[in-house]
């Protein structure tokens, strides 16, 4: 894709150089839903995540069924999206190519809780701490 890694290298005043609204960073890159539910956490990569409305600012992204994020999902009612850089694509692995029902994918990875407890990744380009809708 032309002009895909332009954007994630340059330097940049914010998290999203060229776009006025930092949900733009959903057009492009990838990702790292992290979710809590009870004393269970996970993350797994997803390269698709989309803006659903702006007023409400709501967003959709696609968790297959058989995930254990997806699980998760369905018990908590917060989540997290962050946003990887490109120099990230380690982490983007990490989180693409183990299950999470065999290990812990954040017990390597430094994060903190957010605001409703699910974990952020401490050094992600730019994070969303969602409610599901």
């Amino acid at each position: 894709m032309a002009g895909y890694n332009d954007w994630l290298t340059q330097e940049a005043e914010g998290p999203c150089p060229r776009f006025d609204d930092p949900r733009d960073c959903f057009l492009r890159g990838v990702h790292v839903l992290t979710v809590k539910a009870g004393e269970k956490t996970n993350g797994m990569s997803v390269a698709s995540v989309t803006q659903a409305s702006h007023d409400p600012p709501l967003i959709s992204v696609a968790v297959a069924l058989q995930q254990t994020t997806h699980e998760l999902l369905y018990q908590a009612m917060n989540f997290a999206i962050c946003s990887l850089r490109i120099d990230q694509l380690d982490l983007a692995s990490h989180f693409g190519e183990v299950h999470g029902c065999d290990v812990d994918k954040l017990a390597t990875v430094p994060h903190h809780p957010g605001k409703s407890g699910v974990p952020i990744l401490d050094d992600c380009l730019v994070f969303y701490e969602c409610k599901k809708y």
